[in-house]
């Protein structure tokens, strides 16, 4: 019997001409000693090699019966052709790695279309004098805007509308890094919640995703973007923090329960963690030093 098990994970995700795409799986020890796992990616149809990486480190050790989250990113080149391309998340048991080995589900990163390129029309010349002439009349507007102007220090600069709700499901569970049991972040309102020294914030997204950034730049990602526009984020009270459709549908968990009281903890660091009496039960393992 394999010493890893690598349970679930998407089945599918969609893999965009310009950026990245992360699938996130939940690999187990499974064993009663601890044991260290060689992580990669088996690919299959036309997929690529040097498409596919595993975030972190690839050779981690694993507590006996401790769950650990890995994240494949895809980076699929803008010139190939559309279509699905499979892979699998490989753990392999580093101390008999010919014998002791388990490969994940399938997933398939999606690849749409190459997008049509309008032709230029032959007034575009037009379009472009017209808008070289109204940035001219705008900068003249703003200069003498500017002028009239007393400066008086400098100006204050809000902070971008979605950000605004960011710690509120935190206020009424306690601290605004951190969702304790029945906190809850929307996606519908890009809810977050917020490391203490403002770095680092954790995203439920309008698009389903639920994403670990250090803006502008995303650390790990739940994959589950397209599922839904009003996923929702819950830290259950039996220590498992799950995300849910609109049509109360898990899409993507920690693997956490049997933990009642645990919470979830935006860190200082860039790791997101889940603690069980000051145990921690589960990490992004982004830390950013």
């Amino acid at each position: 019997m394999p010493t890893f098990e690598i349970p679930d994970g998407p089945t599918t995700i969609d893999a965009p001409r310009s950026g990245a795409a992360t699938a996130v799986f939940s690999v187990t020890n499974t064993s009663s000693d601890s044991c260290d796992a060689r992580l990669s990616v088996v690919l299959t149809g036309g997929s690529k090699k040097e498409w596919f990486s595993v975030d972190g480190n690839r050779e981690r050790n694993f507590a006996s019966g401790e769950s650990q989250t890995v994240s494949v990113t895809v980076r699929v080149p803008a010139d190939v052709p559309a279509g699905d391309y499979q892979f699998r998340l490989r753990a392999v048991a580093v101390n008999d790695p010919d014998n002791d080995h388990i490969e994940g589900p399938m997933t398939v990163a999606k690849l749409g279309p190459v997008e049509s390129v309008k032709p230029k029309s032959s007034l575009l010349w037009l379009w472009i004098l017209i808008g070289v002439v109204v940035a001219m009349l705008i900068a003249v507007a703003l200069y003498f805007m500017l002028r009239s102007k007393t400066p008086d220090g400098p100006a204050k600069i809000d902070a971008p509308a979605t950000t605004t709700p960011a710690a509120e499901p935190a206020k009424a569970q306690g601290p605004k890094d951190r969702l304790r049991v029945g906190g809850r972040l929307a996606g519908a309102q890009s809810e977050a919640i917020v490391s203490s020294n403002g770095y680092f914030r954790a995203v439920m997204q309008t698009d389903c995703n639920f994403v670990v950034y250090h803006p502008p730049r995303p650390l790990w990602a739940s994959g589950t973007q397209g599922r839904g526009s009003a996923c929702t984020a819950i830290m259950q009270g039996d220590g498992n923090l799950v995300v849910y459709t609109q049509d109360n549908v898990p899409v993507w968990a920690s693997g956490t329960q049997g933990n009642p009281g645990a919470e979830v903890v935006m860190q200082d660091d860039g790791n997101l963690v889940i603690y069980s009496a000051g145990r921690a039960l589960w990490a992004s393992n982004t830390v950013v030093r």
